[in-house]
């Protein structure tokens, strides 16, 4: 859905019981939820008293264009904005990529992008993982290998690498590469155990399992094990499909 600022505030706060939002950037540049359009809600938030309530994610595409074109931007971003993290997708908004830069094929633009966000702050990435509607490069191999390169750095994994289509989740199974197993094998193989530097976030993937008992009792229990409690970020994306 599309809302305007006025009554995306009074769907969040006053018809829900919503205590904090996170505006989270679209996968391409250009999007009508510009960082422009972020900061006034942000401000408009800030004037009723809502204030800190509503946080906003800088958008990176480092694969679309000339990758110093991209890290110039996320600079421009972080001086006129309020970013509370660095949002970004590794298969849409540009060629896909990966966070470590392990396939030499695939653009190396995942330490530059990193690396400019640790320089900038916060030290907070959220990248989209799971739901890839056919893309390889929304699988998250690469978050395990990037937060172990990167302990400085938290990586908030967007869905828990979660997708449909293969079947239902279960027990954790590190020869399953599909849905939330791969991303608990990824972080698993790199040393990273509950309490670590990456979180997995359940936006849209909580809102595809309420309806399989047995399969979200399967996915939040793998999560609390592999990530910790502080460690599960609740989201619920319900400002695309309703509450």
């Amino acid at each position: 859905a599309c809302f305007s600022v006025d009554w995306y505030l009074d769907l969040l706060f006053n018809a829900s019981a919503t205590n904090m939002i996170v505006i989270s950037a679209l996968p391409f540049a250009g999007s009508p939820l510009n960082p422009d359009v972020m900061k006034a809600t942000i401000e408009l938030a800030d004037s009723l008293g809502c204030e800190g309530r509503v946080l906003m994610q800088g958008e990176a595409h480092p694969s679309a264009g000339e990758l110093n074109d991209a890290l110039d931007n996320m600079s421009t971003i972080s001086a006129a904005m309020p970013v509370g993290a660095w949002k970004t997708y590794t298969h849409w908004g540009g060629p896909g990529w990966w966070l470590d830069d392990h396939d030499p094929n695939a653009p190396q633009v995942g330490e530059a992008f990193i690396q400019r966000a640790s320089e900038l702050g916060p030290n907070i990435i959220a990248v989209h993982k799971g739901f890839g509607v056919g893309s390889p490069y929304a699988h998250p191999r690469d978050v395990g290998p990037a937060a172990a390169k990167h302990p400085d750095m938290r990586f908030v994994v967007y869905h828990s690498g979660f997708d449909i289509g293969w079947g239902a989740e279960g027990p954790y199974d590190e020869a399953n590469d599909n849905g939330i197993d791969r991303l608990i094998t990824s972080v698993r193989a790199n040393g990273i155990g509950p309490g670590g530097n990456v979180y997995a976030e359940l936006g849209s993937t909580w809102r595809a399992l309420m309806g399989n008992p047995d399969a979200a009792a399967h996915a939040i229990g793998k999560l609390l094990v592999a990530f910790g409690p502080d460690n599960v970020v609740w989201g619920t994306d319900s400002i695309w499909y309703g509450s």
